[in-house]
C-alpha cells in the first residue's frame, strides 16, 4: 500500500514539472509574439505602411511624343496626331467583357483575344488603337460593363506626304522580338512603337524621346481610383526634331514625274553631299502600316510582285549602261591614253577575234574626239579606249569614284553593287576575257550600280574628283531647346584629277544635252543650261522594241547636272524597263529640273528662322 502511495506522489511531482515547463514555453511564445508585434507596429510600422501603400499604387507610362521631321525649308513632313488607345490587363478580362468589347468596337473577337494572349497577364497591353471619339464616350459612360479596361490618350504617327516620302522616312510599328534583340536593353516594352524602316529606323534613338510615368491608387481589383500624390510622376521628354536636307517640293515633283513607272530618282547637292530628293516607285502609304494597321493593305503590299517596299534608289543594283562612259573617259585622261583632242575611229563595230561588238548606231560615227563620243554616246570609241586601258585601270578609277562599295547613306539595307575585275572573275567564273573588258567599257556585262552611287559619282565629276558622303539630316533640335546640332558635310574621297581633264569631260556632257544631235537633247532647258548623260541598258537581245513586253524592255537612265557652268544639283532618273534613256528618262529629268529652278528659293532664308 505504501509503495502505491509513493508511486502516486512521484507521478504527481513529474506532472507538475511538465506542466511548469509547458507554462514557461507558452509564456515565452507570448513574449516573442508581443515583441514581434511591437517590432512590426512600432519599430518598422512606418516602413511597412509605406510598402502597403505602394502595393496599391500602379505605375502608368506616358508615351513621349516622337520627334517631328521637317524639310530643309522648315515644312513639316512627319508629325504626331492625338488619338486614344484602349488598354487592358489580360487576367482581368472575362469572356463576357471581351465579347462586349468586340461588339462595341466592331471587330472580330479573335483579334482581341490574340492581343491578350501575347501580353503579360498582370500588365496593361494595348488592345485597340486609334479609338474614335464617339466610341471613347460610349466606353467611358458604360465603364462598369468593361472591368479591367482603360482608355488612354496618346498620339499616332502621321506622314503628311504619304507615298511620296515612304522610302525616305520609312514608318513605325510595334516592337518585335527581332527589334528587341537589336535595340538597347531595358528601354522598350511590349506595344511600344519603333522605327521599322527609313529615317525612322536610322534615327530611332533621337526621335524616340523618353517616356514619363504617372502613378494611380488602385482597389483590390486593380481598378484605378485616383492619381497618387506620392510618388510624384515623371514628365515625358519628346524626341528630337530632325530638319532634313530634302526639299519637299522637289520630292513631290519627282514622285509625280515618275508616275506609274517603276524606278528611282535621286537629287544631290554636289557641294555638300546633301540629298535634295529621293524617290522610289512603286511605293506604299506608310500611314497604313502604322498601328492600327490595315491588314488587307499589308497583305496586298507584301504580295505585290512589283515589290513596293523595295527602295530602288539604294536597295537595287542595275547595269549603268552609257552613264558609265564618263568613268572610262576619266581613266583614259588620267592615264594619258587620250586627251580632249584625241580622235578614235568608229566603223560601226569593233572586231575582237571572231566576234563583232557593234555600236548602237548602224552607220559609223567616223573619227571623233571625246566630246563627240560623249555627245553621240558612241560605243566603239569606248570599246577601244577600254581595251587601251585594260580592266584593272577601269576598276581602279571606278573604285575611286565610289563604285563597288556603299555610299554610306543613313538608310537601311544599302547595296554595294558589283564591280567586276580580274580578281572578281577568279573568285567566280575563273576567267576574264577581252570581251568582258569591252562590255565593261560601256557599262554592260557584270557591272551593276545603284542610282545613289551614280548620283555621287557625277557629283564628284562636278567637284573635280571630290566625293562627299551622303547627308540626309541638316540639324537635330532637342525638345524645348533653342540650340541645335549641325551635321557638317564630310568628304568621302578625293580623286586628284587635273581640272583641264574634267573640263574636257564636262564639255562632252554639255553637248549631250545642248547639241542638236545630242542623245540627251530632250532635257534641254532655255535656262539654265543642263549637262548630262543618257544610258540605255539592254535587258534582252534579238527583239525589236515594239515586240518587247514591258518586263523585257530596256532600262532607261538620265543623269543631269544644272546649271551646266556651276552645277548646284545632280539629278539621276532611272526607269526600270522604261525604254530609251534619251527618249524616256531625259524628259522626266527636264520636268523636275524645270520645277526646281522655277520654284527654288534660298534655303538659308528658312534655315536661319528655325
Amino acid at each position: 500500500m505504501a509503495r502505491l502511495h509513493h508511486q502516486a506522489e512521484q507521478h504527481d511531482e513529474s506532472f507538475l514539472k511538465r506542466t511548469e515547463k509547458l507554462y514557461w514555453l507558452i509564456s515565452l511564445g507570448f513574449i516573442l509574439v508581443i515583441l514581434r508585434l511591437w517590432n512590426l507596429q512600432i519599430m518598422a510600422g512606418e516602413e511597412y505602411q509605406l510598402l502597403s501603400r505602394h502595393n496599391r499604387i500602379e505605375p502608368v507610362p506616358i508615351i513621349a511624343p516622337r520627334g517631328r521631321m521637317l524639310d530643309r525649308n522648315g515644312e513639316l513632313i512627319a508629325t504626331n496626331h492625338p488619338c486614344f488607345v484602349l488598354t487592358a490587363i489580360p487576367d482581368q478580362i472575362t469572356e463576357t467583357t471581351l465579347s462586349r468589347l468586340a461588339m462595341c468596337l466592331g471587330c472580330k473577337r479573335e483579334i482581341l483575344q490574340a492581343r491578350l494572349d501575347k501580353g503579360i497577364k498582370t500588365r496593361d497591353i494595348v488592345l485597340y488603337e486609334n479609338v474614335p471619339w464617339p466610341m471613347v464616350v460610349q466606353l467611358e459612360e458604360t465603364s462598369e460593363l468593361f472591368p479591367g479596361v482603360q482608355i488612354s490618350a496618346t498620339h499616332r504617327r502621321h506622314y503628311i506626304h504619304e507615298e511620296a516620302t515612304a522610302h525616305l522616312l520609312g514608318y513605325v510599328g510595334q516592337v518585335s522580338e527581332d527589334d528587341l534583340a537589336r535595340l538597347p536593353k531595358g528601354i522598350y516594352r511590349m506595344n511600344d512603337l519603333v522605327g521599322k524602316d527609313g529615317l525612322e529606323r536610322t534615327y530611332e534613338a533621337r526621335l524616340r524621346g523618353a517616356d514619363g510615368m504617372l502613378f494611380y491608387e488602385t482597389d483590390s481589383r486593380r481598378r484605378r481610383i485616383r492619381q497618387a500624390s506620392q510618388p510624384q510622376g515623371l514628365l515625358p521628354v519628346p524626341g528630337e526634331d530632325l530638319v532634313l536636307s530634302i526639299d519637299i517640293r522637289l520630292q513631290n515633283v519627282a514622285h509625280e514625274a515618275l508616275g506609274e513607272e517603276a524606278g528611282a530618282i535621286v537629287g544631290v547637292s554636289p557641294h555638300s553631299g546633301e540629298i535634295l530628293c529621293l524617290v522610289s516607285h512603286p511605293t506604299y502609304d506608310p500611314n497604313k502600316l502604322v498601328p492600327p494597321v490595315d491588314s488587307a493593305y499589308i497583305r496586298d503590299v507584301f504580295n505585290d510582285k512589283r515589290y513596293p517596299l523595295l527602295n530602288r534608289a539604294i536597295n537595287s543594283a542595275y547595269s549603268p549602261g552609257s552613264t558609265f562612259k564618263p568613268v572610262v573617259a576619266i581613266a583614259g585622261l588620267a592615264e594619258n591614253k587620250i586627251n580632249m583632242h584625241t580622235e578614235i575611229t568608229c566603223k560601226g563595230f569593233v572586231q575582237l577575234g571572231q566576234r563583232k561588238f557593234h555600236c548602237w548606231r548602224k552607220r559609223s560615227h567616223g573619227s571623233i574626239p571625246l566630246s563627240q563620243a560623249l555627245r553621240y554616246s558612241c560605243n566603239c570609241y569606248f570599246y577601244q579606249l577600254g581595251l587601251r586601258l585594260g580592266a584593272r585601270e577601269i576598276d581602279k578609277y571606278s573604285q575611286m569614284l565610289g563604285l563597288g562599295q556603299k555610299t554610306g547613306i543613313k538608310l537601311p539595307s544599302e547595296k554595294s553593287g558589283t564591280l567586276p575585275s580580274h580578281l572578281w572573275a577568279r573568285q567566280g567564273s575563273g576567267s576574264w576575257y577581252q570581251g568582258d573588258t569591252v562590255n565593261l567599257s560601256i557599262g554592260q556585262g557584270y557591272l551593276t550600280v545603284t542610282p545613289i552611287q551614280m548620283a555621287f559619282l557625277y557629283a564628284a565629276i562636278v567637284k573635280d574628283g571630290i566625293r562627299y558622303e551622303p547627308s540626309l539630316v541638316k540639324y537635330a533640335i532637342p525638345s524645348g531647346s533653342d540650340l541645335y546640332q549641325t551635321f557638317e558635310p564630310k568628304i568621302a574621297n578625293k580623286l586628284d584629277l587635273p581640272s583641264s581633264n574634267m573640263a574636257a569631260l564636262r564639255l562632252g556632257l554639255w553637248e549631250v544635252v545642248n547639241h542638236p544631235r545630242g542623245t540627251g537633247r530632250q532635257c534641254r532647258l532655255p535656262f539654265p543650261e543642263v549637262a548630262g548623260k543618257t544610258g540605255t541598258v539592254q535587258v534582252i537581245s534579238g527583239l525589236e522594241d515594239e515586240e518587247k513586253p514591258k518586263e523585257l524592255m530596256d532600262h532607261a537612265w538620265f543623269i543631269g547636272m544644272a546649271p551646266a557652268e556651276e552645277p548646284e544639283i545632280v539629278l539621276v532618273v532611272f526607269l526600270e524597263h522604261g525604254g530609251k534613256g534619251g527618249e524616256n528618262a531625259a524628259p522626266v529629268a527636264k520636268r523636275i529640273l524645270e520645277s526646281y529652278f522655277n520654284n527654288t528659293i534660298n534655303p538659308l532664308e528658312k534655315e536661319n528662322s528655325l
